[in-house]
């Protein structure tokens, strides 16, 4: 039982979706998409695109995303209200492949219309089809007001609930491509503001990407923002070899972690020693990085899909990414000192008091 939670960490829980006649009001997010996913075939019930590993390909698709309920406040994140019932209701409309120097061409142009010439790239975690990859990447982008063009990187992850060590093995094959993709999204696009979001176990492939790149000579210095969402690296391993190769000047790297993780508790238990994105006393941290607890906040079931799941979570992100605020002014997070070094905390909302 204890695997079986584990290997369904970061599938979507399912929860009753609003019904099509409650929901008013969506937004066509445009999307970007590099995958090494195979072609789904006719047999599959995966859209677009299927787990198996295949060529890489570059894309671009229209991600519908529902806004709000009648009643309700519309500027507010429908999905930080209604949780996965955002996910359940977003609908991937469409998908185009492009030819590679089309899909440069094309994301320059995104690039170039925005106000600070920015650039978001999400990388997601284990046990995330094509689709739910593609839905995810709008959600952040909208919720964040990202103004530049939002591009999903999607590796051949297995839906599955066995399929956490196929995924080891798939997130640890796509790293080589993640990197070629990156390296031509960083220098070739025109972006000034460049944004990496990954999660979970996508943060192996996301961070080691950066440090292949750096090592070569690769000018990174558009990479504003480097965030780490409950990643499942060894923390030991993160500490030692990844963090000194992340941090750089001019640059926000940001770790998410919570202690009420039951996916990444699971993921030290198979692998016998803490994750990254733990909080508590095995909580990571590393001059020049920001880690950020969240155990505080209401999660999603295991608490392991919060970043994307929680109205006060995703208003931090898009302080951080959007408003580029320092972590020390940015509202409901407080500074907690602990023997390993200073972190930071989310504070929950307070009610609002009833007029009764």
């Amino acid at each position: 039982m204890a695997a079986a939670a584990l290997l369904s960490g970061c599938a979507t829980v399912a929860t009753e979706p609003a019904s099509a006649p409650d929901v008013i009001n969506s937004k066509t997010v445009n999307t970007f998409y590099v995958t090494d996913r195979a072609p789904s075939s006719a047999q599959e019930k995966a859209k677009f695109y299927s787990h198996f590993r295949g060529a890489l390909v570059f894309g671009a698709g229209d991600v519908d995303v529902p806004l709000a309920i009648p009643g309700e406040d519309e500027s507010r994140s429908f999905f930080s209200r209604y949780g996965n019932q955002r996910i359940k209701n977003a609908v991937v409309a469409s998908v185009t492949e492009k030819l590679r120097e089309e899909f440069i061409a094309d994301v320059s142009r995104a690039v170039a219309s925005s106000t600070r010439r920015e650039l978001l790239l999400f990388v997601h975690g284990y046990n995330t089809d094509f689709d739910e990859a593609m839905r995810r990447t709008a959600q952040i982008s909208w919720d964040t007001r990202f103004e530049g063009a939002a591009v999903l990187f999607s590796w051949p992850s297995k839906p599955s609930v066995a399929g956490y060590t196929a995924d080891e093995a798939g997130v640890h094959w796509a790293t080589t491509h993640l990197t070629d993709a990156l390296k031509d999204l960083v220098t070739r696009t025109g972006s000034q503001k460049v944004v990496l979001i990954a999660h979970s176990m996508g943060t192996r492939a996301l961070t080691e990407a950066v440090i292949r790149l750096k090592r070569t000579g690769v000018d990174l210095s558009p990479v504003k923002h480097l965030v780490l969402a409950a990643p499942d690296i060894d923390a030991d391993i993160f500490v030692r070899d990844i963090a000194p190769e992340l941090v750089a000047p001019g640059r926000q790297v940001t770790l998410y972690a919570s202690s009420r993780d039951r996916a990444l508790e699971l993921s030290e238990q198979l692998h016998d020693y803490p994750r990254a994105g733990d909080a508590g006393s095995d909580v990571v941290v590393f001059p020049g990085i920001d880690t950020v607890d969240a155990t505080d906040i209401d999660t999603s079931f295991l608490g392991h899909n919060y970043y994307g799941e929680n109205q006060t979570i995703m208003s931090d992100v898009r302080e951080l990414i959007s408003a580029d605020t320092p972590v020390a002014n940015r509202p409901g997070i407080e500074p907690v000192a602990s023997e390993s070094g200073n972190y930071w905390r989310l504070v929950p909302e307070q009610p609002v008091p009833s007029s009764n």
